[in-house]
C-alpha cells in the first residue's frame, strides 16, 4: 500500500451538467492544500482565455488522504452561446511536479444544453370584488435565456370562447423585468391587473407562457371566478307603527352577489333570535337586493334600554355586520319635540294662558314641567297655587304617534313682573330633557309676517293677500299704496280672527291691484304698538317682494 505521505493527485477528466456548469474531481492526494482555476476560450482561436469563479469542496479518505470537487458557475450569459468553446481546469498541488490540465471542447448539442425550461406556478388569485380593481399573479422560475412571452387570456363562462386580454380599458398589463438568480436562471412575476365585473362571475383567467425551451406552452388557470360584491346598507333601521301598536321595523342590503345572503333579528336584553321576512330581488347590473322585515311589540319600546338589532352575512365579508336602534338613538324617529308655546300676555285680572305643544313621541310615558323664572330664580310652577296646570291628553296622529298640548293658566297681579314660563319636558326616548321658553311676559306682540300672495284677477287686476299672525292686542292698521312719490291709497278689506285662547290674533288683508300699478310701486304698510317702526312690503311687477 502506497504511504500517504507519497499519494499523488489523481486528476479525472472535466465533466459537464446541465447549464452550462463543469466540475472536476481530484482524489486521494496529500496534503490536503489544492488549487483548482478554470478558464474558459471562445472562439478556440482565442489567446486570452477568461477565469471563471469556482468553489472547491474536500472530503478525507479513511486512510487520510483527501478528495475534492471543484466546479465552476454556469458558462450561461458568459459565453457566446451558439459558438464553440473550450473550457480548462489547471490543477496545482505541491506533490506535482507540473500543473496538470484537464480540457472540455464543446459542439452543437452541448451549447442547446443551456437552456433552462421555465416552471410556472399556479395564479395567486385574491378575492375578487366587483368594480375593484385586483392583481393577478403568476411566478415563473428557473428558465433561460431571458426570452418569455407571456399572454393572458379569458375564457368566457357561458360560451368558452378563449379571447386574448390586451393592456388598456378595465385590463392593465404592468411591465415587469425578469430577475437573475443565483444559479444564472431568470425568474419572472407576470402580472394583471383586473378591474372584474359581475358578468366575469364563473369566467377563467388563463396564463399563457412561451419560451424557446418549450415545444408547447405552459398554460395556469384561476380555474372558475368567484367574484363579490360586498351588500350596501342603504338607510339605517326603519321603523313603522302599525295600527294594532306592534312595531315593523325594515332593513334593506343593496348591490351584493352572489344571491346567498343571510339576515338575523334579535332584540331585547338577551339579543333573541326573532322571525323576519325577506324579499330578494335582482338588479339591474346582475347584483341583488334585500328587503328584510321584523314586527315587534310595541309597547317593548317604552323601556329605554330595549334594542332591535340587524345582523347579515355574506361570502363577501370576512366577519358578519349588525346595526341597531333603541329609543334614545339619534336615529330613534320619535323622540318628543316641543313644537311652539305661546307667549306671556299681562292683563291685570284677566287669565293669561300659556300653552305649549308637543309631539312626535310613541310612548304616552311623558312627563311635562312647567318652571316659573323670575330674575335669576327658577321654582316648580306646582309649588305656586296661584298656578293652574291642565291634565295631559295624549292626541293620537296619522302616523300612529302621539301629540299632547299642556298649559298653565294664572292671573297676573301686575303687568310689570320681570316673568318668564319654561316648558320643560321629559320622556324614556330622550337621554335629557328638552325646554322651551316664552321668553319675558309682555303687554303686547309683535305681528309675525307671512309672504304676500298674487292671485290673478280678470285679464288686468291682481288680488294681493297679506297674513300676519299672532299679534296682541288686537289693533292693527294696514294700508295699501301706489305711485313712487305722492303714494295713493287703494281700498283693501281686513279680516281679524282671535287665535284659540291664546289672545293673540292673526289678520288678513287683501287688496284687488290693477296691473298697470306695478309698472311704479305698490307698497303694504302695517303698524301695531308692538312695532317701533311700520312694517313695509313693496310688490314688483316679477311678484317678488323686498
Amino acid at each position: 500500500m502506497q504511504s500517504v505521505g507519497k499519494s499523488l493527485p489523481k486528476v479525472r477528466a472535466i465533466t459537464r451538467s446541465s447549464g452550462g456548469i463543469f466540475s472536476l474531481d481530484v482524489d486521494h492526494f496529500f496534503p490536503e492544500d489544492i488549487t483548482v482555476s478554470w478558464k474558459v476560450i471562445q472562439p478556440p482561436s482565442s489567446t486570452q482565455p477568461r477565469p471563471i469563479d469556482s468553489t472547491i469542496l474536500r472530503q478525507q479518505n479513511q486512510d487520510g488522504t483527501f478528495n475534492a470537487t471543484s466546479t465552476c458557475e454556469s458558462l450561461r450569459g458568459e459565453i457566446q452561446e451558439d459558438e464553440p468553446y473550450i473550457v480548462q481546469a489547471v490543477v496545482e498541488h505541491n506533490k506535482l511536479k507540473h500543473q496538470k490540465q484537464r480540457e472540455w471542447r464543446s459542439n452543437e448539442k452541448d451549447n442547446k444544453d443551456f437552456l433552462a425550461r421555465p416552471e410556472v406556478e399556479m395564479i395567486q388569485i385574491p378575492k375578487l370584488f366587483a368594480n375593484q380593481q385586483t392583481q393577478l399573479q403568476c411566478r415563473i422560475s428557473h428558465f433561460y435565456p431571458d426570452e418569455l412571452t407571456v399572454n393572458w387570456m379569458m375564457k368566457d363562462h357561458g360560451s368558452g370562447q378563449l379571447n386574448q386580454i390586451n393592456d388598456g380599458g378595465r385590463y392593465g398589463i404592468p411591465n415587469n423585468t425578469s430577475q437573475l438568480q443565483p444559479d444564472k436562471t431568470f425568474t419572472h412575476t407576470a402580472l394583471l391587473d383586473f378591474t372584474p365585473s359581475i358578468a366575469d362571475h364563473g369566467s377563467e383567467v388563463i396564463c399563457r407562457v412561451n419560451h424557446p425551451s418549450l415545444k408547447e406552452p405552459i398554460e395556469r388557470t384561476t380555474g372558475t371566478l368567484q367574484v363579490l360584491a360586498k351588500p350596501k346598507v342603504q338607510k339605517h333601521i326603519q321603523l313603522f307603527i302599525h295600527d294594532s301598536g306592534d312595531m315593523v321595523a325594515t332593513f334593506s342590503l343593496l348591490g351584493f352577489y352572489p344571491e346567498d345572503i343571510t339576515v338575523t333579528w334579535s332584540n331585547g336584553p338577551s339579543l333573541e333570535k326573532k322571525p323576519s321576512e325577506e324579499a330578494i330581488s335582482e338588479n339591474q347590473d346582475g347584483t341583488f337586493t334585500v328587503n328584510s322585515q321584523c314586527t315587534v311589540p310595541g309597547n317593548l319600546f317604552e323601556n329605554p334600554q330595549f334594542r332591535v338589532r340587524v345582523t347579515w352575512n355574506h361570502p363577501s365579508m370576512e366577519n358578519e355586520e349588525y346595526r341597531e336602534i333603541s329609543v334614545q338613538d339619534p336615529d330613534f324617529p320619535w323622540h318628543p319635540r316641543i313644537e311652539e308655546i305661546t307667549p306671556i300676555i299681562l292683563q291685570v285680572q284677566q287669565q293669561s294662558t300659556v300653552k305649549c305643544k308637543v309631539s312626535g313621541y310613541l310612548s304616552r310615558d311623558i312627563k311635562v314641567t312647567w318652571l316659573e323664572k323670575k330674575g335669576g330664580s327658577i321654582i316648580d310652577c306646582t309649588q305656586n297655587t296661584d298656578y293652574t296646570i291642565s291634565e295631559i291628553k295624549h292626541e293620537r296622529m296619522a302616523n300612529n304617534s302621539y301629540q299632547c298640548s299642556p298649559s298653565l293658566s294664572f292671573i297676573p297681579k301686575s303687568v310689570t313682573e320681570d316673568l318668564e314660563v319654561i316648558c320643560r319636558v321629559e320622556h324614556p326616548s330622550l337621554e335629557n330633557p328638552i325646554e322651551r321658553s316664552t321668553g319675558l311676559a309682555r303687554t303686547s306682540v309683535a305681528p309675525q309676517e307671512n309672504n304676500v300672495k298674487f292671485t290673478i284677477s280678470g285679464s288686468d287686476h291682481v288680488v294681493c293677500s297679506l297674513s300676519l299672525m299672532k299679534f296682541y292686542p288686537q289693533t292693527i292698521f294696514i294700508k295699501w299704496t301706489q305711485g313712487e312719490g305722492k303714494k295713493e291709497t287703494m281700498s283693501s278689506t281686513k279680516k281679524i280672527i282671535q287665535t284659540n285662547d291664546e289672545k293673540t290674533f292673526d289678520a288678513i288683508s287683501e287688496c284687488v291691484v290693477p296691473l298697470q300699478y306695478f309698472k311704479s310701486l305698490v307698497r303694504v304698510t302695517w303698524t301695531h304698538e308692538s312695532l317701533k317702526e311700520p312694517g313695509t312690503r313693496d310688490l314688483h311687477m316679477t311678484g317678488n317682494t323686498t
